[in-house]
């Protein structure tokens, strides 16, 4: 496997820009629907939510967006630090180079920083086929005291990556297998184009613990790949547009994941893609997201220190309380009661 480290580093900086934004998670489709007489005051509602055994202030979750850099930045601790002192969730990049390259398993090493909160992992499906990969990947889970791992699905994105995977069969099986092997929760996640598969019935069945839908609208990794040198443009053009947007996402996995057989759990679905606001996090709930989850926001915030970082999910979280007061919700949860579509 070639070393995946600058390639990181450059999604890294384009990141930080708009260019690596596309499409419209239709958001501004829907409203929320106001309450006159709220009958509640703003110390009636409460917005924690349990997630991986531990429990957060607000149903938020620190999206994936450093893996395998060498993190001289110290993106992972700053956003660890501003993550347990905000109470937040934080899913951590892709942890390829870590497994390949030992070194760099510190950058990722920071249970010391944030004790109290859930941190995930995240890697991508092809890797999962090989087993030692899988197994030392396991082995340096537990070394990390991780409460999850994150497994996403990106075949748009490695088309137009010049180095990228060209063959995605047995992915699926291995997907599966991981599941099985790691005493962890498991996640699929997308990365901007959303997560459709007819496979997901019996993913869940295997023991996938839920989804993350990475929609259309927020930060695209088919266009992140198209602006690096060798790209494959002529892909890269013809899926710059490529995905579900993110409240269609949500609200078709939300029907679906309802419609399952009872398998004595519920599935999580974590809304992300285009998220910038609170009404944003407010309006992915109401459509049918157990959680909300942004990356590239708290990406910007993290280049001036986690005390900007803690601003953000300051703001977010009061702003999701005063947005759950104006429409009478005593929790997140009843936020569905009160979306409308426009028109």
């Amino acid at each position: 496997m070639s070393d995946s480290r600058p390639r990181k580093r450059d999604h890294i900086e384009f990141c930080l820009t708009d260019k690596s934004q596309r499409g419209d998670p239709g958001f501004a489709n829907y409203r929320l629907i106001p309450e006159a007489f709220p009958e509640l005051a703003m110390d009636d509602i409460s917005l924690e939510r349990p997630f991986l055994g531990r429990t957060l202030s607000f149903p938020f979750i620190i999206a994936s967006m450093t893996g395998g850099t060498g993190d001289k930045k110290g993106w992972n601790r700053q956003l660890a630090i501003a993550a347990q002192n905000q109470r937040v969730a934080l899913a951590l990049g892709s942890m390829r180079s870590a497994v390949l390259h030992p070194e760099i398993a510190r950058d990722f090493d920071i249970r010391a920083e944030a004790p109290d909160i859930p941190i995930a992992g995240n890697i991508g499906a092809w890797q999962l086929r090989d087993p030692d990969f899988r197994k030392r990947l396991i082995d340096l889970a537990a070394q990390l005291q991780l409460d999850g791992m994150f497994v996403h699905v990106n075949p748009a994105q490695e088309l137009v990556q010049p180095e990228g995977e060209r063959n995605f069969s047995g992915a699926l099986d291995a997907v599966i297998e991981f599941i099985d092997e790691i005493p962890l929760p498991v996640f699929l996640k997308g990365v901007g184009c959303g997560v459709t598969t007819t496979h997901l019935a019996p993913l869940i069945q295997s023991g996938l613990e839920g989804l993350d839908t990475a929609g259309l609208g927020g930060t695209h990794f088919p266009t992140v790949e198209a602006s690096r040198n060798g790209a494959d443009l002529a892909t890269a053009e013809a899926l710059q547009d490529w995905g579900v947007p993110t409240s269609e996402m949500v609200a078709s996995a939300r029907q679906f994941l309802d419609t399952l057989p009872d398998i004595g759990r519920r599935p999580t679905l974590i809304g992300s893609g285009g998220i910038r606001t609170a009404l944003d996090i407010a309006l992915v709930l109401a459509l049918g997201a157990d959680f909300a989850s942004s990356a590239q926001p708290l990406l910007k915030a993290a280049s001036k220190g986690s005390t900007a970082i803690e601003n953000v999910l300051a703001s977010w979280r009061d702003g999701l309380k005063s947005l759950c007061l104006l429409t009478g919700c005593r929790v997140p949860l009843e936020l569905r009661t009160r979306l409308r579509r426009r028109g």
